[in-house]
């Protein structure tokens, strides 16, 4: 049998990394904008998003291809719900999420 000590001055509020928010979904959800200018710096040109330099399929690739299966955990996996339904709309791929 393993023994566990609690420690007395073990806190039971919000950790400092969680930003004073009262869950992480709530710190996730006023963060998503920030989070998403964070990721599209860099890859918007002329108006427009620009993977091609991290990609390395063409568009003749992606025209072959019939599934999509998206991983994600946590509350991205329903991001990952919503993309679904997105991706199965404007593609037509059989999309699956994990």
């Amino acid at each position: 049998m393993t023994e566990v000590k609690i420690s007395p001055d073990a806190k039971e509020s919000p950790s400092e990394d969680m930003g004073g928010y009262p869950h992480y979904m709530l710190k996730e959800i006023n963060e998503q904008a920030e989070s998403l200018k964070n990721t599209l710096a860099g890859r918007i040109s002329g108006g427009r998003v620009n993977l091609s330099p991290e990609l390395t399929w063409s568009e003749e690739d992606v025209r072959q291809w019939k599934k999509l299966h998206i991983v994600a955990c946590g509350t991205s996996y329903y991001s990952g719900l919503v993309a679904e339904r997105f991706f199965e709309s404007i593609t037509g791929f059989e999309t699956r999420v994990e």
